[in-house]
């Protein structure tokens, strides 16, 4: 048999949170801007009241930017990953990975050395 180690690097917890925070101040800023307490949130919240304030069509397009910038983020790792030869589940992990949290995930994939497989003879 073939030992086998698995090509995929799961992100630390605290990165994931950054940008599931992330998430959630874009959502509360495009769907919920006016009941939003944003004076809680201290400098960054009167900076995002500021830009709801002054340029509303920014706010409304971030959801659609972010969407195009991370599926760019995952053809480039798609590519990664061939070229790296990743490929199976392994593969899968790091686009699903680098869809959600984007670069976060994609410089490490950059970096990252995957394992050779060791044939037993």
């Amino acid at each position: 048999m073939a030992a086998t180690k698995e090509n995929f690097k799961r992100l630390p917890i605290w990165m994931m949170g950054f940008v599931f925070v992330f998430f959630a101040l874009v959502g509360l800023a495009v769907l919920a801007p006016d009941s939003t307490p944003w004076h809680v949130l201290g400098p960054v919240g009167s900076f995002i009241q500021n830009t709801i304030k002054n340029d509303p069509a920014r706010i409304q397009e971030m959801p659609f930017r972010i969407l195009g910038i991370h599926t760019a983020e995952t053809a480039i790792a798609f590519f990664i990953t061939l070229w790296k030869d990743i490929s199976g589940p392994a593969r899968l992990k790091w686009l699903l990975q680098t869809f959600v949290f984007g670069i976060f995930s994609l410089l490490p994939l950059i970096v990252f050395k995957p394992a050779v497989e060791k044939k037993v003879k």
